[in-house]
């Protein structure tokens, strides 16, 4: 099978809620969407999330380019490199356009609904989770899971917002029919550290059913300056 590099369209980006720049998991949603409809060939193929990183903040329109082989000296906005079942791998980079800056706004939307029960234990935070109906609330509910640890760790420092999702690794992607069987995963404390004037929070990924011995790894940060 080939890929060959090319460049594609993406719907218009916008703001949530009061942020100055497009949230993470927009991005993630978006680049996954338009994947989806350019190559539904290989999304169907598509067994994990190998690597997605936001590398900087995004504030202007963007457009994707999308290759099967990977060109370790393409710089991107974000980048998000899947596996396929038959063991190739496709890489998805963000591109911003220059002088097209973002202009909607939106009101955030309610992430609650996607837990119905959290307990820690230790280092570890076990989360119970509920109305996962598509790969979009599969990783919605993941992520608003960490963002309230991480949120509940930074107003403990006196800041309250700038909590940013950075990168999500070797994550298995599921088939539709077996999100049914998603109802829990747990989150274990991999390592914290200040970095820039940053803290940085990362956590292993414990998904029952979809992990494999070497689990899933998520990791947030935020400024320490006020």
């Amino acid at each position: 099978m080939e890929v060959a590099l090319r460049q594609v369209s993406m719907p218009r980006l916008y703001f949530l809620g009061t942020r100055d720049y497009v949230n993470g998991l927009t991005l993630f949603e978006e680049m996954i969407s338009v994947f989806k409809t350019e190559r539904p060939d290989l999304f169907s193929k598509m067994s994990e999330i190998k690597n997605f990183r936001v590398n900087r903040f995004v504030r202007s329109e963007c457009y994707m380019t999308i290759s099967l082989a990977e060109d370790p000296t393409e710089r991107s906005t974000a980048q998000l490199n899947v596996s396929l079942n038959n063991s190739e791998a496709v890489k998805i980079c963000l591109h911003e356009r220059e002088g097209e800056f973002v202009e909607e706004r939106r009101p955030d939307y309610d992430r609650g609904i996607y837990i119905a029960k959290e307990k820690y234990a230790g280092s570890v935070h076990h989360v119970n989770i509920q109305n996962i109906k598509s790969e979009k609330d599969f990783i919605r509910g993941i992520v608003e899971a960490v963002h309230r640890e991480i949120c509940s760790l930074a107003a403990k420092r006196g800041i309250e917002k700038g909590i940013s999702w950075a990168y999500l690794t070797k994550l298995p992607w599921p088939k539709l029919a077996e999100l049914k069987n998603f109802g829990e995963f747990s989150l274990e404390r991999k390592r914290s550290f200040e970095m820039k004037d940053r803290q940085w929070e990362l956590r292993k990924l414990i998904i029952p059913g979809l992990t494999s011995k070497d689990p899933a790894e998520i990791g947030f940060f935020y400024n320490l300056k006020k």
